[in-house]
C-alpha cells in the first residue's frame, strides 16, 4: 500500500495520500491484568512493523479526553 500511495492516481481515487500508514490493532481490555501481563504486553507492541497493539481502556480513555476537549464530553 505504502508504495501505492505514492502514485498520483490512487490520491486522486481516494481523495487522499497517504504517508507512512500505520494499522491499530486494539485487542480486548486490560482490566483485571496481572502484573505479569501487564509487563510483557508492551514487548508484543514492539514486535510487530507498522502495527500498534492496544487495548479498549486507552482507546476509550482517549477518547473521552478528545471529546472533553472539543467540549463534548
Amino acid at each position: 500500500m505504502e508504495r501505492e500511495a505514492d502514485r498520483l492516481k490512487f490520491a486522486g481515487r481516494v481523495g487522499l495520500r497517504a504517508v507512512k500508514p500505520r494499522c491499530v490493532l486494539i485487542c480486548g481490555r486490560s482490566q483485571g491484568w496481572t502484573s505479569q501481563r501487564i509487563k510483557t504486553f508492551p514487548s508484543l507492541d514492539a514486535c510487530f512493523h507498522k502495527l500498534v497493539v492496544m487495548t479498549h481502556n486507552p482507546v476509550l480513555k482517549r477518547g473521552r479526553r478528545m471529546l472533553e476537549v472539543a467540549g463534548r464530553g
